[in-house]
């Protein structure tokens, strides 16, 4: 047997197998999708939140928000009020220092 005719068995086995788990799936209940629904907003949330505060920051010069590119030291050396809208705090009365930092190689 030569190893063509062994990668072949190998790939029916295996299509075979992932054909009869694809066709045992049922079709998930409201209750499901609800409780996957809450997990994906609870969880997805948080990071499309960064990224907008990241894209006002950091990479849409055009913002009125911007502070300064990445990988670079810049402060704001204000209190922030009501019309710094990137970030929403309950306390803005506070500095709130912070940095963007990406450690990938650059092109």
């Amino acid at each position: 047997m030569t190893i063509a005719a062994m990668l072949k068995g190998v790939t029916l086995v295996t299509a075979i197998t992932f054909s009869l788990t694809a066709s045992a799936q049922t079709t998930p209940t409201p209750t499901e999708i609800k409780a996957v629904s809450e997990e994906a907003f609870l969880y997805g949330l948080p990071m499309v939140m960064m990224y907008g505060i990241m894209n006002e920051y950091a990479i849409n010069k055009d913002s009125s928000q911007y502070k300064a590119p990445f990988n670079t030291i810049a402060n704001v050396p204000k209190v922030f009020t009501p019309a710094d809208t990137a970030i929403i705090t309950p306390m803005a009365t506070h500095h709130i220092p912070g940095s963007g930092w990406i450690f990938a190689p650059s092109p």
